[in-house]
């Protein structure tokens, strides 16, 4: 459960659902409860209850990514939701003492309502665009050969798998790969191969699912200098769990 969902432009929604607190130990777990759904605002302060903002610190911003933490008090039993930009450890609210990180949200301009949110879907620990985002994360004509960092739409702070698709230039091989993995050159028939490529002619299309680390990059390279676009379709978080 507890599935993140929009709810209008500047609203997100957290469906009913139960998690384990991420302090506890597999000896001594919290279970964190949510038993009625609410919406909370990323782009507006922190306030308990719904359809109120979830911001823990600062002012909310555009086109940046929001952790979206499941919180409760122990002494009355109340479940709220906070939005950070870390993902590691929020500015928590008095009394609130358990947490557990269930997702994270982009935000895009300021609208009437706020700091508005891009559409999503959510499955499990799947998270798909709504629509194409904005521009393709990566878009040369001019590849080159060596190994290249690339910074996809997924969120940072977390290592996510993330789900992309990707051109490679004619006659051209393309390798994506996770940076904590060796630096390798695409090759054909033997390994590491590629990603998406071909020996000669014609550009060729295919989907990636690639590691990225914290920063959100991840690495391509290229068998021939050559075009190279990727844009991302969607991310899978295990959100918490180990």
């Amino acid at each position: 459960g507890l599935t993140l969902s929009n709810s209008g432009s500047a609203s997100i929604s957290i469906a009913v659902g139960a998690a384990s607190g991420d302090h506890a130990t597999i000896a001594d777990p919290v279970v964190i409860s949510n038993t009625a759904a609410f919406t909370k605002k990323p782009g507006t302060a922190w306030a308990v209850g719904t359809a109120q903002g979830c911001l823990d610190t600062g002012s909310a911003e555009g086109f940046s990514w929001y952790h979206v933490f499941l919180l409760t008090r122990l002494d009355r039993g109340v479940v709220d939701a906070l939005c950070p930009t870390s993902a590691t450890w929020p500015t928590m609210p008095s009394n609130y003492t358990k947490k557990r990180r269930i997702g994270a949200v982009r935000t895009t301009w300021f609208g009437t309502a706020g700091a508005e949110i891009y559409p999503f879907s959510q499955v499990g620990d799947f998270f798909r665009w709504a629509t194409t985002t904005a521009t393709l994360d990566v878009n040369s004509a001019t590849s080159g050969t060596s190994a290249v960092t690339a910074t996809l739409s997924v969120p940072n702070g977390v290592t996510v798998l993330a789900l992309a698709n990707a051109m490679a230039g004619n006659t051209s091989g393309c390798y994506l790969s996770e940076l904590t993995a060796s630096d390798e050159a695409p090759s054909f028939g033997t390994a590491p191969q590629g990603s998406l490529g071909t020996a000669g002619g014609n550009n060729t299309m295919g989907q990636v699912q690639v590691m990225t680390d914290t920063a959100s990059s991840i690495r391509y390279r290229c068998s021939q200098n050559s075009d190279i676009r990727i844009n991302t379709m969607g991310w899978f978080d295990r959100r918490g769990a180990q």
